[in-house]
């Protein structure tokens, strides 16, 4: 499922691309903590490959196999990101229906979240991160389509008072905190006046 979904992602981004300029924006995300974390790891697995090769020199059979459960771990963790950093480019995807979510690994990614299940649209600040605070007016058509970890990570955004779409703005590359939230008030109320004409 994990795979068919960013497959089909990767097709969606092709028409992000296409249509960038005709309605659908963009914004992209901040990678160099992604970067930072890869690095990281890939030392550590190297590190740790290092202990598998002393532990198995001077056969010390306990330090072989934590160096060797320390390396498959950090390899993996190397992986994950470096994969994350390859399928992860965007925090939002925002055009006249509704938006996509990708600002953190729980959240609703491929989803459309559509202005007609937006009540209001705030920027709230949470240890001196600013967070899009996003309240729907059904929660429970977006958790129809949510696995249960997205659903427990919305549900934690409600309880802190979110609402369900909580949106770290700090991790948006070229975009202010303020510049989200305008885009967002100026989707929302061209929804409104959509609906008004109609």
């Amino acid at each position: 499922m994990s795979f068919y979904h960013d497959y089909q992602w990767r097709e969606e981004e092709l028409k992000v691309k296409a249509t960038e300029d005709v309605g659908k924006r963009v914004v992209k995300k901040k990678l160099t903590k992604l970067y930072i974390t890869a690095f990281i790891a890939v030392v550590m697995t190297g590190v740790a490959l290092f202990a598998v090769y002393k532990g198995y020199e001077e056969d010390r059979l306990l330090a072989l196999i934590v160096a060797f459960i320390g390396a498959v771990g950090f390899a993996m963790i190397s992986l994950l990101v470096i994969r994350q950093m390859m399928t992860d480019r965007y925090l939002l995807v925002v055009d006249g229906q509704g938006f996509h979510d990708f600002s953190s690994p729980n959240s609703p990614r491929y989803v459309t979240i559509e202005w007609d299940n937006v009540i209001s649209v705030s920027l709230k600040t949470i240890i001196d991160q600013p967070i899009l605070a996003v309240v729907l007016k059904d929660d429970k058509v977006l958790f129809d389509e949510m696995t249960s970890a997205q659903k427990k990570a919305a549900e934690a955004n409600i309880g802190m008072g979110f609402g369900a779409i909580a949106i770290n703005c700090k991790l948006a590359k070229d975009e202010t905190p303020e510049e989200i939230l305008d885009l967002f008030d100026h989707y929302l109320k061209e929804r409104v006046e959509q609906v008004k004409e109609n």
